[in-house]
C-alpha cells in the first residue's frame, strides 16, 4: 500500500472501508496480505483489486472520488 493520506483513511477499521462493497473489501484485504507474503500470484491480486474498483464505480456502489482514493492507496 502506498504511504499517503488516502491510505490513512482506508484502514480496515475505517468507516470508509466498511462502507465498501464486501467483494471489494475482500479483494483489498487479499492484496494487503499479498504485499506482506509476496506470493507468485501478487499480480493477479493487484488486477483483481483494479477490476473490483472499476466494477464498484461503474455499478454506482462507490463514487469517483472513492475510486480514485482507492487507486491511490492500493495501486
Amino acid at each position: 500500500m502506498s504511504n499517503n493520506i488516502a491510505s490513512e483513511y482506508l484502514t480496515e477499521d475505517s468507516i470508509v472501508f466498511k462502507s465498501l462493497p464486501r467483494y471489494l473489501q475482500n479483494d483489498l484485504k487479499a492484496l494487503n496480505n499479498g504485499y506482506e507474503s509476496k506470493p507468485s500470484y501478487l499480480d493477479c491480486l493487484y488486477n483483481e483489486v483494479q477490476g473490483s474498483i472499476n466494477a464498484a464505480f461503474h455499478n454506482k456502489e462507490i463514487s469517483y472520488i472513492t475510486a480514485e482514493m482507492l487507486r491511490e492507496a492500493y495501486l
